[in-house]
């Protein structure tokens, strides 16, 4: 190798050196900004690197190096620029030199709407256009490629970006940003509109290349606005709701022929209605009840103008079918009765800036920002609490408001009705709690209500999960209980026997199992199959529990109540003190140190025993007659109990002889169940009630059966339950598990009940 002359090793001496001595300011820490912690999906954000020296004076022209830990969450650019590209969790780093600084960022979906239909779907669309739906999926109506259901939003297949997503009864139809119209569910009436009659399980194009502007979903047909104001229709036709002068089903959009130029559409069950540019309003479709604001029960195919000539701001047709007149007067028709005015003006002259319907009754937020709630032809019931609400969303059995400061409250909508015991100054309406603001509701009429927070995430409560086993299961957590309860979500809208359980380990502390939480971070329910701690912190000396709904009873003897929507159990108004309690489904009761029986709830049939029938109680009030009773055993509509002297006393409907007084005649006061037997224990199912005599014999009355009688004749049993409307079972003395079932109900004696199982006390 040529050896280096001098003035070459001069020169990289110099740079040798200059390598070695920094030579100025290094930097010594480094921050990133803006400090987000979360980002929608599909956004985009630029970040900037601050570095300073170790006087924490800024440096300027460093090198800034960007990373992402997952780059399948976000992306990130040498410049700092994110891209925010999938749901999940990630860290950013900025490194310069030695110095870092690191970012945990959660990417999440944003929602701009949210809706619901008529079953417990609820689908909403991204700030992305994408489209996710949650909820019943028997017939593929999320969209997603399967028939499972799910309680989160899954996102609707096919890539598709949408306005707007309106779920039916058992399909789905969207918008897409090119204003083309899909559909998905079932396809058995044409309601995907897709000429023919399949079942879809992912978005299917509307035939036919027509362009909508609006969609109103009903039950089963689905009808659209093209930018020319033109109707279209199709799905179930037999009713008229598609237009159709055939009254037969449509597979593919077809025109309204006779329809004016509308600027909204909106659907019921099985009818149509759309308002004019003048705000007309025309309906058409089965009027068997009204719904179309005209005076006859005829079946109408045609728009029909609504009666009255009143002009209209909104409607809302969920029987009751309501009308928001543009003078903010509400008038309703359907169910208000046929051979009478239809529209009819709400009384008490009040004016209204948005209404909700639900069967059977509306809400309305006022002028002054109250809420008031109505039965068709009723005076609208002021909600009481004080709160300004500047929304309203109705559900079949509880209305949900939301207040100006963005707060939801719930409530019972008869509460407060004239039939309603101890309720005339009723509860104010409850907070949904987890401390959440929403910037709108909405509310199905299977009870589903959901949230949007100013955020864009979807909240929804009244949604239950099957958390059943169909093999029997250790509960987990190695928890030592003394008692076990056991119930069924009976409003779970997607699988009808959504199961729980609670305990009460050695330590009288509570723990439940099996419910869902309805809120992040908040409430009793938990989607688990391990015991959690019920919130409060009290212990109990006894539980029972009907669905989603648990009571217990507290040293001292106060009674508290819960179900899964509730942050804490809440004491039972009125300051009794009980020793043991039983739940049903609308109804509860408690019994004293003494034996005396105190019950509240729903009493439609007198089931409360109080003598005379309402609405409900809100509060305790002592059961008739002065018996002290061991136990009770309640059903949705009937209630028996055992007094001390082992005579059972049964009150409530008796449509089928489940009172076992000898007659169907239902009862106010608690009677005494016929035959002079003694038993030692008693359990009711919906249309039966059974019990054991002392030597383990048992009766069942009920089913037209009207009178106590012997059921398997020399078997001898160690407990009896009334498990479901049809049969008893029960451990025999030798171990096993026998069932009966009394005969058929008689012609004339059935009554249509809620379906649901029930478990044993």
């Amino acid at each position: 190798m040529r050896p280096f002359r001098l003035p070459q090793l001069l020169v990289l001496a110099g740079i040798l050196v200059a390598c070695s001595d920094p030579g100025g300011p290094q930097a010594a820490a480094i921050a990133i900004s803006p400090r987000v912690t979360s980002l929608a999906l599909g956004d985009s954000l630029q970040l900037t690197a601050t570095v300073t020296d170790g006087s924490g004076n800024p440096l300027s022209g460093v090198a800034v190096n960007w990373t992402t830990a997952d780059s399948t969450v976000l992306t990130v650019s040498n410049s700092g620029l994110v891209r925010a590209l999938a749901s999940g969790l990630t860290t950013i780093t900025a490194t310069a030199g030695t110095a870092h600084d690191a970012l945990g960022v959660t990417v999440a979906i944003k929602f701009s709407s949210v809706s619901q239909g008529g079953s417990s779907v609820v689908c909403a669309v991204a700030t992305t256009h994408d489209g996710y739906c949650r909820g019943h999926n028997e017939f593929g109506e999320l969209g997603n490629g399967t028939t499972d259901s799910s309680t989160v939003f899954v996102p609707v297949a096919g890539g598709l970006k949408f306005t707007a997503i309106q779920p039916g009864l058992e399909s789905t139809c969207g918008l897409a940003t090119d204003s083309a119209a899909y559909c998905w569910g079932l396809g058995e009436f044409g309601g995907l509109g897709s000429g023919d009659t399949v079942t879809r399980h992912v978005p299917n194009a509307v035939v036919g290349g027509l362009r909508f502007t609006d969609l109103a979903q009903g039950d089963l047909h689905t009808c659209a606005l093209t930018a020319a104001s033109s109707t279209y229709c199709w799905g179930w036709g037999y009713y008229g709701a598609t237009g159709d002068s055939a009254l037969g089903n449509w597979t593919s959009p077809t025109p309204v022929s006779s329809a004016p130029a509308f600027v909204s559409l909106v659907a019921g069950g099985y009818s149509t209605c759309g308002l004019t540019a003048a705000h007309d309003a025309f309906c058409w479709g089965l009027n068997y009840f009204g719904q179309l604001g005209t005076y006859t029960d005829t079946i109408f195919h045609n728009p029909t103008p609504v009666t009255g000539g009143h002009t209209f701001q909104t409607l809302s047709l969920h029987e009751p079918d309501c009308g928001l007149a543009t003078d903010g007067t509400v008038y309703c028709w359907a169910v208000v009765g046929r051979n009478t005015p239809f529209p009819t003006a709400l009384p008490g002259g009040l004016r209204f800036t948005s209404i909700s319907t639900a069967y059977p009754h509306g809400c309305g937020v006022a002028t002054d920002s109250t809420v008031y709630c109505w039965l068709p032809g009723q005076m609208p019931d002021l909600v009481p609490g004080g709160q300004a609400y500047g929304q309203v969303a109705s559900g079949i059995y509880h209305d949900c408001g939301l207040t100006t400061d963005s707060v939801a409250y719930c409530w019972l909508f008869h509460c407060g009705r004239s039939l309603d015991v101890e309720c005339t100054d009723p509860p104010s309406p409850a907070a949904v709690p987890g401390g959440l603001r929403f910037s709108r509701i909405s509310s199905a009429g299977d009870n589903n209500t959901c949230g949007l927070t100013p955020s864009g995430t979807v909240y929804c409560w009244y949604v239950g999960l099957d958390s059943g086993s169909a093999v029997p299961t250790a509960v987990p957590g190695s928890i030592v209980f003394r008692t076990v309860v056991v119930g069924e979500n009976n409003l779970d809208p997607l699988i009808s026997e959504s199961e729980h359980g609670c305990g009460l380990a050695e330590d009288s502390i509570a723990y439940c199992w099996g419910f869902e939480r309805n809120l992040q971070g908040g409430g009793i329910a938990v989607l688990t199959s391990a015991p959690v701690p019920v919130p409060g912190g009290l212990k109990y000396l006894s539980l029972d529990t009907w669905g989603s709904h648990v009571c217990g009873i507290a040293p001292g003897g106060a009674a508290y109540c819960w179900s899964r929507l509730d942050a804490a159990p809440s004491p039972v108004p009125g300051g009794g003190s009980f020793v043991s309690i039983f739940t049903s489904y609308e109804s509860d009761c408690a019994l004293t140190a003494e034996g005396t029986a105190y019950c509240w709830g729903s009493n439609s049939y007198g089931q409360l025993g109080l003598g005379f029938s309402s609405s409900q109680s809100f509060i305790p009030l002592p059961v008739l007659g002065g018996h002290s009773f061991v136990t009770l055993t309640m059903e949705t509509d009937h209630t028996c109990g055992l007094t001390v002297d082992s005579v059972a006393y049964c009150w409530g409907l008796n449509s089928t002889g489940m009172l076992g007084t000898g007659d169907t005649v239902n009862s106010i006061p608690p009677r005494a169940v016929a035959t002079g037997l003694r038993f030692a224990s008693l359990t009711a199912g919906p249309y039966i009630t059974c019990g054991l005599v002392a030597d383990g014999s048992a009766y069942c009355w009920g089913r037209g059966t009207f009178t106590p009688a012997p059921q398997q004749a020399g078997t001898h049993f160690t407990s009896l339950s009334a498990n479901n409307y049809v049969e008893a079972c029960g451990t025999t003395t030798s171990g096993d598990v026998s069932c009966f079932g009394l005969p058929d109900i008689p012609a004339g004696s059935h009554r249509t009940l809620t379906p649901h199982l029930r478990r044993s006390h």
